[in-house]
């Protein structure tokens, strides 16, 4: 059996993170994708090996405490993450903050998409650009299983 594409979500606001499944559900179903709820959680899920690492970890990076910076220098310092590609989003997209991402490998700093369009046009550039084709083909037999899976986002919770 081949390993699964993942995506790891990591945002505070519920709403964000239901929104984000729905899109991968909708347009990417082959995709999991996962959620961690603060920048403690990302930290949290990713020191987790019993699951596969995800291939695009996707950041707020306003969070309450751990911020999405705080989490991405983190990762940086992780061997087996460090190549991992991370993309940051935000309600209020700045130059500063663009340019801070970018200075940590921060692959795209894009606004939270507010209508289906453009979560759409974000999720199908997002799995062009990261979720390689290599993955692509190899999960091509999960494909169909995925499909018939009644839901393939799973909500990490952590307590």
């Amino acid at each position: 059996m081949s390993e699964e594409i993942r995506v790891l979500v990591g945002d505070d606001d519920v709403m964000d993170r239901v929104y984000t499944g729905w899109g991968f559900k909708k347009w990417c179903p082959q995709i999991r994708v996962d959620f961690a709820r603060t920048g403690e959680d990302v930290i949290r899920y990713l020191e987790d090996k019993s699951h596969p690492k995800p291939a695009l970890v996707i950041l707020d990076s306003m969070e309450p405490r751990v911020d999405g910076f705080a989490v991405v220098a983190w990762i940086r310092t992780q061997k087996d993450l460090e190549e991992t590609p991370i993309v940051m989003w935000s309600g209020r997209v700045d130059e500063k903050n663009v340019a801070r991402a970018r200075g940590l490998g921060v692959k795209d700093y894009v606004g939270k998409p507010n209508d289906p369009g453009e979560l759409k046009q974000l999720i199908r550039n997002w799995k062009r650009s990261y979720l390689t084709p290599s993955n692509a083909e190899a999960n091509s037999d999960s494909d169909a299983a995925a499909a018939q899976e009644s839901d393939t986002q799973q909500f990490f919770k952590l307590q």
